[in-house]
């Protein structure tokens, strides 16, 4: 099988209960969550396949350019871990607050357009609403191009220099203060920009 699965966020029995009905739809399920979550919740899951890990909650103090009432870096952070520890050509990526229980069209979009970053259009918003802003829900790609975006983003709101913020997107016309949805599928462009051009 070619596709990792990361469920990203806090613990929570809304996937939690989903994760054994889903996980042959995958060669691994990985929950990266928060290490402060009651780890109690863990103990309906009895699929072999599924890997844990947790790390503290971010300080957002600690970040530059997300605003401190955001949860966007939380999802950086979380999603990031989670990519880090996949290993299938592709990953599928969704939020611990909700569930899916069959990934297969989705699986298909995204072999079939490998460059691409796909996604659940549900959330999606008209350019005149916000340039950029794909569904940041449940998506997928090659676990290189999403790795390689969210070390971009991560390692944007650590800069402490907003100066260096304003430059990584000014080019394309997103501001560090735009919306989160807007500003991971520019880190989405950048990533695959890159690898394009490497080599």
């Amino acid at each position: 099988m070619n596709f990792d699965l990361v469920i990203q966020g806090p613990l929570n029995n809304i996937s939690l209960e989903y994760v054994d009905k889903v996980s042959n739809q995958f060669n691994k399920v990985i929950i990266s969550h928060w290490s402060e979550n009651d780890i109690s919740l863990l103990d309906i899951i009895e699929s072999e396949n599924v890997e844990i890990y947790d790390q503290r909650t971010p300080d957002l103090n600690d970040t530059v350019g997300v605003s401190k009432d955001s949860t966007f870096f939380y999802s950086i952070s979380s999603t990031f871990l989670g990519l880090q520890k996949c290993t299938s050509e592709y990953v599928i990526k969704m939020r611990s607050d909700e569930y899916y229980e069959n990934f297969d069209i989705l699986k298909e979009k995204i072999v079939k357009h490998k460059d691409r970053f796909v996604f659940g259009n549900i959330f999606a918003k008209p350019w005149s609403h916000s340039s950029y802003h794909i569904g940041d829900h449940v998506f997928g790609s090659t676990r290189k191009l999403l790795l390689s975006a969210y070390n971009i983003l991560y390692n944007l709101y650590y800069t402490r220099d907003l100066d260096v913020c304003d430059n990584m997107w000014s080019v394309q016309g997103v501001k560090p203060y735009d919306t989160a949805e807007s500003i991971l599928a520019l880190s989405f462009l950048k990533a695959k920009s890159q690898h394009s051009n490497v080599g």
